[in-house]
């Protein structure tokens, strides 16, 4: 019923509404074809956009809405507030898909009194070719700049990342930015849970393009830069094999690498480079939780949330030790000064097609309405903007359950419960942060964005919808 409805709203260049029923549309009838994987595959193998498709979508996505200019302006001026007077700082960015968000900041600390602190970026990638060009943008600016500065890559999948590989050093202060990353670790936790339940195969149903997975047919390109990545498709080793296994890998991924790019780091300003870090293989079996646990003892400090998590009778599902949860674990033991926080302000997360849908249909509404303000029907970048990004998210969101469904957006509720669970406390985003961003939404020659400000932390909202919220937290 609901398919043969929106076949009679959809339209590519309509009004919002017919534009999000053509996505709804593409959802439910993948959500249908799936069933028959050789009908599947036969309509949707050509379907998938190319790194070109989406580096064009993002770019018309940065330059036309306010969305990623107000993460990237949040996360800035908030380590530029708590960094203020500090001499040797290192971020981590937690995906490091572009160099813009680091280039502004960059040039922010060039002026400051006293002059620039020592930089340190790690970036955290799952592809080598980001973390290259990302690193040696960011090394040439810096040293026209004069500011002393280092580019750490790791090569690693972020629910896999070993404390060790970010090498953060004694004496200097963290910050850790994290932009629409984290709510896609909570696909992980349902193939750890599918892992433990059945008899599966080590990618969790991921797929690779050689496959029919619908995981990979419908995976959604980010707004926040490139095709959301899954692991390489693994044949089913026996846990004697694994070890070795991985070690090979690692072996031959640093051998590639030293011979491409000589020591693999990028710096500026007198700083020595660093080889690309990669996740450790004897790391990536145990959890962080008890690893971390085991490193600080008894520590009161430490956020011990397995066991609190238990003790208010909380399942492991919802608030566990997953892989959220470790990821957490792992930087709150890093005692960030400040941890920022960007994700999609929605309950894409329900456990009901229903549920998600109606929520979807509502965020996604809300966002096409928004992209009407600044570009026209007819136009072809707002076609390929909808159609590549956000059109992507939701047949994901639609069409897959289980591992496959890898948009997971959760709101700013859930992700302070999370946060708090972790050890971290809440860091109200400072006045020069939210004048910024009001500016921020001046700047657009329309009236329909809105920012709320609630218990220190910035939403920004189309009208009456909320779509992406900021809050930064410390450990």
């Amino acid at each position: 019923m609901f398919l043969e409805q929106l076949t009679l709203l959809a339209s590519l260049t309509g009004d919002p509404m017919q534009r999000v029923a053509t996505y709804f549309m593409e959802g439910l009838a993948a959500r249908i074809t799936k069933s028959w994987p050789g009908v599947y595959k036969a309509l949707h193998s050509t379907q998938l956009p190319s790194i070109m498709d989406i580096l064009s979508a993002r770019q018309v996505f940065f330059s036309v809405c306010p969305y990623l200019k107000f993460a990237f302006l949040t996360v800035n001026q908030a380590i530029l507030d708590v960094m203020e007077g500090e001499k040797v700082v290192h971020l981590i960015d937690l995906e490091a898909s572009d160099p813009v968000q680091w280039l502004a900041l960059l040039q922010a600390l060039s002026t400051r009194p006293g002059g620039p602190p020592t930089l340190r970026i790690t970036g955290v990638s799952e592809r080598r070719d980001v973390l290259e060009q990302t690193g040696q943008r960011l090394s040439q600016e810096a040293e026209k700049l004069y500011i002393p500065f280092q580019f750490h890559p790791v090569l690693a999948q972020l629910e896999n990342l070993d404390v060790e590989a970010l090498k953060v050093k004694s004496g200097e202060a963290v910050a850790v930015s994290s932009v629409m990353r984290l709510h896609l670790l909570l696909a992980k936790e349902e193939r750890l849970g599918s892992l433990s339940g059945q008899n599966s195969s080590l990618d969790g149903g991921y797929g690779n393009l050689g496959g029919t997975r619908m995981s990979e047919r419908v995976a959604p390109a980010r707004p926040d830069g490139h095709h959301t990545s899954s692991p390489n498709t693994q044949a089913q080793v026996s846990s004697e094999e694994r070890p070795a296994k991985r070690a090979r890998e690692s072996s031959e991924e640093a051998d590639t690498m030293e011979q491409h790019s000589g020591d693999g780091g990028y710096n500026a300003g007198g700083q020595s480079g660093e080889a690309l870090s990669e996740e450790s293989p004897s790391s990536r079996d145990k959890g962080l939780c008890n690893d971390e646990k085991d490193r600080h003892g008894n520590n009161p400090a430490y956020p011990t949330t397995c066991n609190q998590d238990r003790a208010r009778g909380e399942s492991s599902a919802e608030m566990g030790c997953g892989p959220v949860e470790r990821v957490l674990c792992m930087l709150r033991s890093l005692s960030p000064k400040v941890m920022v926080v960007v994700e999609q302000e929605s309950s894409h997360n329900g456990t009901t097609l229903l549920e998600r849908f109606v929520e979807a249909l509502h965020y996604y509404c809300a966002m096409f309405d928004s992209l009407d303000s600044t570009l026209p029907q007819q136009c072809l970048e707002r076609v390929t903007l909808e159609k590549h990004l956000f059109g992507q998210e939701i047949k994901n969101i639609v069409a897959c359950e289980g591992v496959e469904r890898i948009e997971r957006h959760e709101k700013l509720e859930r992700w302070r419960k999370r946060m708090e669970s972790s050890g971290f406390s809440a860091l109200p985003l400072s006045y020069p942060t939210v004048l910024q961003a009001k500016q921020l939404l001046q700047s657009f020659a329309c009236d329909g964005y809105r920012l709320l400000e609630d218990k220190g932390s910035l939403t920004l909202c189309w009208q009456d919808t909320p779509l992406y919220s900021a809050s930064a937290w410390h450990a």
